[in-house]
């Protein structure tokens, strides 16, 4: 039911250590799970050493996803929040890109996010929209529901299919801290990348004191500082553009805030935009 126990750091390779254990009791299609926190004493990462098994995260992600808040049964009851979330993550693309063309968004949930971005009144252009999306509701939900066309399945499976595509901008909320192997994941996002990811992460920098386990969750794997963010995303080729963190006093959900927004651009196109700069 879970992975090989992770014993090596997925961004420098160091050695980790047992930093803490939590358990969670019935989890959904999951069970009993007693979790084993681990941290590299090299470069700070923190993250979970015995994941459960790629199949079976997908098949929850697939068939137990609770976060199409547009099906009217939205189970964490939190769509007007999630609707805020997607429209400051919209100002702070586009006050911090200089253009792009096209968007692939992963865990695209219900369309709802990529809608905004079909707005050529506020973009000033048309922009070629895509998302990824393991939940067959989400998908019918985003077709029905905004004209928007999701692939079905994992990013994995989406890679495997559609190696030649390219998009100026990647875009994933709360997801690179799902991912078992997130290193691999930057990598492959790559090489289907043009010029900038977006990420946006619940993070390790700030929490409140009488919240000291809300960070933990049955889903997430990755438990990310700016450092740790940093050291994976410049490891992988990119440069950071812009970075702030949200609190999210009002918001119900401890796992989720404060969260890391930031926006990276490939290195060699930061060089490029210096050079515009220059002329």
């Amino acid at each position: 039911m879970k992975n090989e126990k992770i014993t090596t750091c997925n961004i420098c390779g160091a050695t980790v250590r047992k930093a803490h254990e939590v358990l969670f009791k019935g989890l959904t299609g999951l069970g009993d799970w007693q979790e084993e926190v681990a941290i590299c004493d090299s470069c700070g990462f923190i993250f979970a050493a015995n994941p459960f098994m790629d199949d079976v995260l997908a098949d929850r992600y697939k068939n137990l996803s609770k976060y199409e808040f547009d099906s009217g049964d939205y189970q964490i009851g939190a769509d007007v929040p999630y609707m805020k979330r997607c429209k400051r993550q919209f100002d702070f693309i586009l006050e911090n890109v200089d253009s792009f063309d096209s968007i692939l968004e992963v865990g695209a949930a219900s369309g709802y996010n990529l809608s905004l971005y079909k707005d050529e009144q506020k973009i000033g252009h048309s922009v070629a929209v895509m998302g990824i999306e393991p939940s067959g509701v989400n998908c019918k939900l985003a077709q029905k529901n905004y004209d928007i066309q999701l692939f079905n399945g994992l990013f994995s499976e989406y890679i495997d299919k559609n190696s030649s595509q390219k998009f100026d901008l990647i875009f994933f909320s709360h997801v690179l801290e799902h991912i078992v192997n997130p290193r691999d994941f930057i990598e492959q996002c790559k090489t289907i990348n043009n010029k900038y990811i977006f990420i946006e992460v619940p993070t390790f920098d700030y929490k409140f004191e009488n919240e000291f386990l809300g960070m933990f969750s049955d889903e997430h794997i990755n438990y990310f500082t700016f450092e740790s963010l940093s050291n994976l995303m410049n490891s992988c080729g990119y440069t950071i553009v812009e970075a702030e963190m949200p609190l999210g006093i009002q918001v119900k959900i401890a796992a989720g805030v404060p969260a890391l927004v930031t926006l990276w651009v490939l290195a060699d196109e930061q060089h490029n935009l210096y050079l515009q700069t220059c002329q």
